[in-house]
């Protein structure tokens, strides 16, 4: 009998290892399945609103993940319904009930993303008040806060390394520290308060040694390896701290002509948020970097092409261009459909390829990826025909001045 039982006892201590790492496993892959359920506060006048992320709504859906606004309160009973939380610089503040509702969330196990703004001159743009009551009721404004105040925030600059403008600093990989949402990181563009970070521990980012802080007094407060991004545990759960809404946004970039969003490893950066804060790594679109500045040729050609036939009449002239610019906006618009870019497109890259729509700052409304496509090469298509036009005016005005006898040759004056 004794010994039965020590037979027994034997083939579970043998046994026990391979269930429990079954079990594990069950657990871990069960986990895995579990969709992610992503919750954008629309609730406080934000100006960054969930309808200005449109393209990263749509990705992150693409990978299954349930995103959506909402202007309900924010109380723990509508919190337990999500994985994560989003608040991009809320414009009113939170009520008392409401932050109290986000802390119990994230100690609990939750997630959250808290999304800043800039300030510089009149604009106060950036709420640092409202978004550190909720960093203070968290209990980590000794490690992490925003700097200054909702009457005189700040704007991190770069005057070296900028993408359209010195308020548009480009980070490099050499600025992300080793973490889970600094991998495969290679550049991104931010537009960005600065954070106070008195632990180094959870800095994910800074500026690089060219940038500096900037007030709306236009007191530089801080110069070099200025923090930007931030990732900390709370309690159960994990909080990331990002002093830019914009550079997840459908917002243009100034002077580049693409938005934020689809700007390099803007998208990437957002989709390494969900992967620190789920441990569900997603898979974030892929990037379409081919581009082929040919477009132009056949404009050009289409105007020496009208010259020739018209003999210089205008209105034939303007009717023919009209018709080639419908023919380019077609062009635009099928591959914007197809292929969520331009591929075969104008010399100038950052008018001629467009990524993504455009979240107007001064319009009531948004202008989607193949209105903006359509509209630009329309205007190309125009501009080129007159440019083809005027080539062969001149190259012909030339021959006659100089008797070189093309126009003759070439049939464009009968004898």
């Amino acid at each position: 009998m004794l010994r039965r039982i020590a037979v027994i006892v034997v083939m579970l201590l043998i046994c026990l290892p391979a269930v429990s790492t079954f079990l594990m496993a069950s657990h871990t892959a069960f986990a895995q399945e579990e969709t992610i359920k992503l919750l954008w506060d629309d609730a406080h006048d934000q100006y960054y609103s969930s309808s200005r992320f449109q393209t990263l709504f749509s990705s992150l859906r693409d990978q299954g993940v349930e995103a959506e606004g909402s202007t309900a309160n924010l109380t723990l009973s509508v919190l337990q319904n999500y994985s994560i939380l989003v608040i991009a610089n809320p414009r009113a503040e939170l009520s008392s009930e409401e932050i109290t509702a986000v802390s119990e969330f994230v100690k609990g196990g939750g997630a959250l993303i808290i999304l800043g703004d800039i300030q510089y001159d009149d604009r106060h743009y950036g709420q640092p008040d409202n978004l550190n009551a909720i960093l203070e009721e968290l209990g980590v404004t000794d490690q992490v806060r925003f700097w200054g105040t909702n009457d005189n925030g700040d704007e991190i600059y770069d005057a070296v390394h900028y993408a359209g403008a010195s308020f548009q600093p480009i980070v490099t990989k050499e600025y992300f520290k080793p973490h889970v949402i600094s991998v495969g990181i290679e550049e991104v563009v931010i537009n960005s308060a600065s954070l106070i970070v008195t632990n180094p521990d959870i800095i994910v980012a800074t500026s690089d040694s060219d940038a500096y802080a900037m007030d709306t007094q236009g007191n530089r407060h801080a110069s070099g390896y200025v923090p930007w991004l931030a990732a900390l545990n709370v309690g159960k759960g994990k909080v990331i701290v990002c002093g830019s809404s914009k550079m997840f946004s459908d917002l243009a970039i100034y002077n580049v002509g693409t938005s934020f969003i689809s700007y390099k490893d803007n998208m990437k950066l957002f989709f390494n948020f969900i992967w620190w804060l789920t441990g569900k790594q997603l898979k974030p679109p892929a990037q379409i970097t081919l581009f082929i500045p040919i477009v132009d040729i056949f404009g050009v050609v289409a105007g020496i092409f009208a010259q020739y036939n018209f003999r210089g009449n205008v209105t034939k002239l303007e009717k023919y261009a009209v018709i080639v610019a419908f023919i380019y906006a077609i062009i635009a618009v099928i591959q914007a459909f197809m292929l969520n870019t331009i591929v075969f497109g104008l010399v100038l890259p950052n008018w001629g390829k467009v990524t993504a729509g455009i979240a107007s700052e001064n319009l009531p409304f948004d202008l989607p990826l193949w209105f903006v496509a359509g509209a630009r090469y329309f205007l190309a298509g125009i501009f080129e025909v007159a440019a083809g036009a005027i080539l062969f005016a001149a190259i012909m005005w030339l021959d006659r001045e100089f008797d070189w006898g093309l126009a003759k040759k070439i049939g464009y004056i009968r004898e």
